[in-house]
C-alpha cells in the first residue's frame, strides 16, 4: 500500500483498505494483521470528522500496520516525523504544495495515528507530544505566521529569511539587532519588523537568551504595532546586545511617531515625539521604550480626556443656560412691545374720539 498509495493518491482510502482486508483474509490468511486492520476500521467508524479526512487517516494507519518500517503516508506523500521541519522549510522555499500537504497532515493528527499503529517502532508518548505541539502551533490565529514559526522552530540552524534583512545572515536572536543596525544605515522599510522576523524569534523562544523576553501570544501581530516592536527589540538589546544602536533607534522612532495619534492629547503627542527623537540619538532602545510607557501615558491621556469631557459638558451647560436666559428675555421683550403697541393704539383711539366730540 505504501507503493500503490502514492501512485493513486486520488483513490479513496476506504477502497484501498477493503482491497487489503480481502487480501489478508482470503489470500494471506494472516489473522493477526487482519485483526489489527479491523481495529483501524473500527476507529474509522467511530470517528466524527469529515469522511475524506477519516478515510485518509484509515489509509495512514493501514500502511503503518502492514509496513512498520515505512514513513508516515498522507495524501500521496511520505515523510518521517523527524523530517517534518526539513520538509516545511524546503516547501516554503521551493515546493509550496509539499509544504501544504505536510501542514494538512499535522492538522489532521496523522503523526499520532501513524505512531499508534506502530508502537513497537517508536516512542509513542514523545511522538504524540510533539505532534500535539505542532498541531497547536498551526491552529493559531495567524496561519501564515504559524507556518513560518513552526518551520523555524523545527530547524534550529535555519537562518531568518526576512526580505528586510537584505542578505544579512541571522542565525541566532543575538545576530538580529546588529543586522538591523547595518541595514538602517543604508535603507529603511516602513517598519524594522515583519512576519519572518517575528516567527524567527518565536521559533527561537526556547533559547536560554529568549525564554524570558518573548511573549508568543503577541508576536503574530507585532509587525503591525510599532510600540510592541520597540518594546521587544529593547528587551533584546538589554539581554543580548547591550551596544548602542542609534540608526536602528532612529528607524524605530520614525515608525513609532505616526502611531502617536492613538493619544488624544496634542501636548502628550508633542512631548512623546520629542522624547523619542532625543533618546534615539543615544541608541538606547530601553530608554525609548520607557519614555513611551504606553500604560502610564494612556492612563494620563485618559484622565486628561475625561477632564476635558467634563469641562466641555460644563461649557455646554453654561451656553445652554445663557441661551435659555436670552430666549426668556426676548420673549418678555416681545410681550412688553405688544403691550406698548396695544396701549398706543388705545391712546390713539381715545384721542380720535375726543377730537370728534370737540369738533361736534
Amino acid at each position: 500500500m505504501d507503493q500503490i498509495g502514492p501512485r493513486t493518491p486520488a483513490r479513496s482510502g476506504r477502497d484501498l483498505w477493503q482491497l487489503v482486508s480481502q487480501w489478508l483474509k482470503r489470500s494471506l490468511g494472516d489473522t493477526s494483521l487482519a485483526t489489527r486492520i479491523d481495529g483501524a476500521e473500527r476507529l474509522r467508524a467511530a470517528a466524527t470528522g469529515a469522511d475524506a479526512r477519516e478515510d485518509a487517516l484509515l489509509l495512514t494507519r493501514t500502511v503503518a500496520i502492514l509496513n512498520p518500517l515505512a514513513p508516515l503516508y498522507w495524501q500521496g506523500a511520505s515523510v518521517w516525523p523527524d523530517g517534518v521541519g526539513t520538509g516545511l522549510a524546503y516547501g516554503h522555499a521551493v515546493a509550496p504544495v509539499q509544504s501544504a500537504t505536510i501542514e494538512e497532515a499535522i492538522k489532521a493528527d496523522t503523526v499520532s495515528a501513524w505512531a499508534g499503529a506502530r508502537t513497537e517502532r517508536c516512542n509513542l508518548s514523545v511522538t504524540r507530544t510533539n505532534a500535539q505541539h505542532w498541531r497547536t502551533v498551526l491552529t493559531g490565529p495567524n496561519l501564515s505566521f504559524a507556518r513560518l514559526r513552526l518551520a523555524y522552530a523545527l530547524n534550529p540552524l535555519l537562518a531568518c529569511n526576512s526580505p528586510l534583512l537584505a542578505g544579512q545572515v541571522v542565525m541566532r536572536p543575538a545576530d538580529l539587532l546588529p543586522a538591523l543596525e547595518a541595514i538602517a544605515a543604508t535603507t529603511r522599510a516602513a517598519s524594522p519588523m515583519d512576519s519572518h522576523i517575528a516567527a524567527f524569534l518565536a521559533g527561537k523562544r526556547d533559547d536560554r537568551t529568549c525564554t524570558d523576553i518573548l511573549d508568543p501570544g503577541g508576536l503574530p501581530t507585532i509587525d503591525a504595532d510599532p510600540f510592541a516592536q520597540l518594546r521587544l527589540l529593547a528587551r533584546l538589546q538589554a539581554s543580548i546586545c547591550p551596544t548602542p544602536l542609534p540608526k536602528l533607534a532612529t528607524w524605530l522612532a520614525e515608525a513609532a511617531i505616526p502611531a502617536l495619534t492613538r493619544f488624544r492629547s496634542q501636548s502628550c503627542r508633542t512631548r512623546l515625539e520629542l522624547h523619542l527623537r532625543t533618546q534615539a540619538k543615544t541608541g538606547n532602545l530601553s530608554a525609548m521604550s520607557q519614555c513611551l510607557n504606553e500604560t502610564s501615558e494612556r492612563q494620563n491621556d485618559r484622565a486628561g480626556w475625561a477632564n476635558a469631557q467634563v469641562r466641555a459638558q460644563e461649557i455646554d451647560a453654561a451656553l445652554t443656560e445663557r441661551t435659555d436666559d436670552r430666549m426668556t428675555r426676548n420673549a418678555a421683550l416681545r410681550r412688553s412691545s405688544a403691550d406698548v403697541a396695544g396701549g398706543t393704539g388705545l391712546l390713539a383711539a381715545s384721542a380720535s374720539i375726543v377730537m370728534g366730540l370737540l369738533a361736534g
